[in-house]
């Protein structure tokens, strides 16, 4: 690693810093731009709404008349609840979405705003001092965003998922009413540590001069260069790495760089051995790492199955958590009808909440461990895979009437390829071992027909 990485701030010319003040950095995508104003929106209407509706008889945390003026404008308690549900689960929604599709593209951008360094240490040492007006130690130098950004950050990408687990357990009523009971408090203590640093962080973003740049970089999107050489020295360095790395390899005259790298000293072999670390730091990084041996994998899989076997009792099974998904929906959406019906009324018989079920918290953890494997091996992305001799829009046909026909089947043969086959073929049931032969003497059959397609 090169001296001048995280060197100290120097002092700049007058001309330094007219030039700096005159330049900017893309700091924000257009995607977590909205993102951030969408969660300060939907922030401030749950805050208002969750306060007004989080008080009872022996509780209560905003005054009486505040209650009364929120269930009025919404013309009724029930009504400020239904809205709280819904913007909280509409919230619930985006962050899912945004985490789904664009965690290569937004999320791994920015995962400088979660690691900590010794710098950042040291930061969090120094600059309460430096607020109270007890130290004169100079700040270590900091990325895209600083120590404390980074903390705020801890806090609301752990105390998230309590919440939007905890709101849904409360606003859908599931599960037992213990559990219930746990999640208002759970919900409460978590929204509470949010907005504590919610409060610390428009303080710090908004409110003092110093940091208002960083404020109006989450409006353009871009911040000035001179406030990231002073405040983000590391951000400031890689940007301008970027850069020279991109004049190096379109211009053959390095004199043409001088102007973009004159501010630091050592130029040209400071920034050359910079642009090296940097050009292998992201060759590293764009590794993809080799999938896992199938008889290892299998092996995992079969110490899966037995842990399920001790938690559930139940073994793995997929088809029937999305059956007690679509029997939820339905029953939203027409409650009389899936009473009623043959298939989708045992489901819901006596008032049970078909979502009540390990087979549906084993197909959330289905996704969950797919996206977590996906990501540690760097495979997160969308992509359409298929054939050379097929186009986009017949793969995704033959996709979906696949899907179709292996969902029908399954839940004709009232299991799946985890249910039944697995699942009974760990038990010894004769059924399933039988599908399991069947299910590779098809795979084959239909391999041989529609190999041209692939190779």
């Amino acid at each position: 690693m090169n001296k001048n990485r995280g060197s100290a701030v120097r002092d700049l010319s007058w001309e330094e810093q007219v030039g700096m003040s005159h330049r900017s950095f893309k700091k924000h995508d257009i995607a977590i731009i909205i993102l951030h104003w969408f969660n300060a929106l939907s922030w401030i209407l749950l805050l208002v709404t969750g306060l007004a509706l989080f008080s009872g008889n022996s509780l209560s945390i905003t005054p009486d008349a505040y209650n009364i003026f929120m269930a009025e404008i919404f013309r009724g308690k029930a009504n400020l609840l239904k809205f709280h549900i819904f913007w909280g689960t509409l919230w619930a929604s985006i962050i899912a979405f945004y985490l789904f599709f664009g965690f290569r593209s937004h999320v791994l951008a920015v995962r400088d705003m979660i690691l900590l360094d010794k710098d950042d240490i040291r930061w969090m040492m120094i600059k309460p001092l430096k607020i109270l007006g007890l130290s004169k130690a100079e700040l270590p130098p900091q990325g895209a965003y600083n120590a404390g950004q980074k903390l705020f950050g801890w806090i609301v990408f752990s105390m998230i998922p309590l919440i939007i687990a905890s709101g849904l357990i409360m606003g859908f009523s599931l599960f037992d009413p213990l559990l219930i009971r746990w999640a208002i408090l759970i919900h409460g203590v978590t929204v509470s540590m949010v907005v504590a640093g919610v409060i610390v962080h428009i303080y710090m973003a908004a409110v003092l001069p110093e940091e208002k740049p960083a404020f109006f970089s989450m409006v353009t999107g871009r911040i000035n260069a001179y406030f990231a050489y002073h405040h983000h020295r590391k951000f400031w360095q890689k940007r301008v790495t970027q850069e020279y790395i991109w004049n190096r390899n379109n211009h053959k005259d390095i004199t043409q760089n001088q102007n973009l790298i004159r501010f630091s000293s050592g130029v040209n072999e400071d920034f050359e051995r910079l642009a090296d670390d940097y050009e292998q730091e992201s060759a590293r990084l764009a590794l993809r790492k080799p999938y896992l041996n199938p008889y290892v994998g299998g092996a995992f899989l079969g110490l899966v199955l037995l842990m399920a076997f001790f938690l559930t009792g139940q073994g793995l099974g997929g088809s029937g958590g999305l059956a007690r998904i679509e029997a939820w929906i339905f029953d939203i959406a027409a409650p009389t009808w899936t009473a009623n019906h043959s298939y989708w009324g045992k489901y819901v018989a006596n008032g049970k909440n078909p979502l009540i079920s390990s087979a549906v918290l084993l197909t959330l953890g289905v996704f969950m461990g797919g996206w977590v494997s996906g990501h540690l091996s760097r495979r997160v992305g969308l992509k359409m895979e298929k054939g050379k001799n097929i186009s986009n829009r017949q793969r995704a046909f033959y996709a979906l009437l696949g899907g179709f026909l292996v969902g029908f089947a399954a839940r004709l043969a009232r299991g799946c390829t985890s249910g039944l086959a697995l699942t009974g073929g760990a038990s010894m049931a004769v059924a399933g071992w039988v599908f399991f032969m069947m299910f590779f003497v098809g795979g084959f059959i239909t391999a041989y027909f529609v190999r041209r397609i692939w190779l």
